[in-house]
Formats: structure tokens, sequence, C-alpha cells
């Protein structure tokens, strides 16, 4: 794995109804960067933490996230509360559970994600659009969406050392180029990163024309 793209924690996000006494892990994503969300926006709950395991089943170590609630929302009628927190990656954590005193209301163990050449052999560079002849989509139909991996691009143009941020999240690396977002470069550096769940790795990087 690249050391520059090598995730130092993970970004988590559930829900949690402290009513019904529910949760659902929504998504874990690999980060190199913290979230800005601010602090103060909710209140935390003494009996919901996430608890990191490591393959085994053995605790690392366990996390007391601050609970988000509605603005609107009366948090003595704890309705429905948001979790987003970011957590430290131990290098060998397995799971993430979200836990209720002694209830596991879910949790996230990412399956092992798709070999790089499946998703290489399906990437295309499709004609330009009839509706818009400086855009061209990168396609890979044979990529299917699974759970729990998303999928980065970035792409570098010849005249320039900075790599930009074109997609993120995307359930497949289907996504298109404008060529004007990029005024005098003759050729782009494209490259795909998956993320799945604690892992993140460059599946594909190509140089493509822009002429």
């Amino acid at each position: 794995m690249n050391d520059q793209l090598q995730p130092r924690m993970v970004h988590v996000v559930a829900t949690v109804d402290l009513t019904e006494g529910s949760g659902d892990i929504l998504y874990v994503n690999p980060s190199n960067v913290r979230s800005n969300a601010a602090p103060t926006a909710g209140m935390g709950a003494g009996d919901v933490v996430l608890v990191l395991r490591d393959a085994g089943g053995a605790e690392l170590g366990r996390i007391y996230p601050e609970i988000r609630y509605d603005a609107c929302a009366d948090h003595e009628d704890h309705r429905q509360g948001l979790i987003q927190h970011d957590v430290e990656l131990p290098g060998n954590l397995a799971a993430i559970e979200l836990v209720r005193g002694s209830d596991v209301l879910d949790r996230f163990s990412p399956e092992p994600p798709e070999p790089a050449p499946e998703v290489a052999a399906g990437l295309t560079l499709g004609a330009p659009l009839p509706e818009a002849g400086n855009r061209r989509d990168f396609g890979a139909g044979q990529v299917a969406p699974r759970k729990g991996v998303t999928y980065l691009i970035q792409a570098r143009p010849d005249n320039a050392e900075v790599w930009n941020t074109l997609s993120i999240g995307r359930s497949t690396p289907e996504f298109q180029i404008d060529k004007n977002q990029f005024p005098g470069a003759r050729t782009l550096t494209v490259r795909v990163i998956q993320n799945a769940g604690f892992d993140r790795r460059t599946v594909d990087e190509r140089v493509i024309p822009l002429d």
C-alpha cells in the first residue's frame, strides 16, 4: 500500500435510538484527516460505546462517542441520535461494535476487498458525450457494488503537481472527467483508490489523453 495513502484512522458514522434500544453502523471509511464536525452539537450517553476488536475477538479498546441530536428534539426524549467519530486505527483492528450496556446493537467487520486486477480490467474511457463534448465517461461495468466498499477518484494533470479529488464515496469506480477542469493540460493521470472498511489502496492508475 502506498505510504501516502496509508490510513491513520477510520471515520465511523452510526445512528442510535435510546428509546427503542437500537442502533446501526452506517459506514466506516479509512481517513487521514479528522472530521471538522463541531463537537458541541450534541451530548453523550455513558452506556453507548464503540468497542474495537481484533480478529480473535479480543478487545483493543473502547470509545465513548458523542451522540448528536436534531436541534429541534428534546434530548430527554432520547430520540434518534447520530454518532460521527474518528477512531485511531490500530494495525490489528478487525471489527467495531456499537454497544449499549451489555447489548451489541450492530457490528462492522469488513469483507476482504475485491482483487485489484478485477477492478483494473473493468476500467474503460468512453467517447466524448454528445451533449457535452468536454466530458467523458470513465466506466467500470465489471465492478459490482459491495457493502462496505467505496471508491475515491483522484486526477493530476501533466502541468501540475497536485492531485485533485474528482469523486469520493462512490459505490463503483464510475465517474466523468471534464477536461475544462484542467486548462492547458494535454494528459491526465487518474488514480482509483478503493476504501474497504479499515483498508485503503490504489487499485488503478493510468495516464489518459485530454486531446
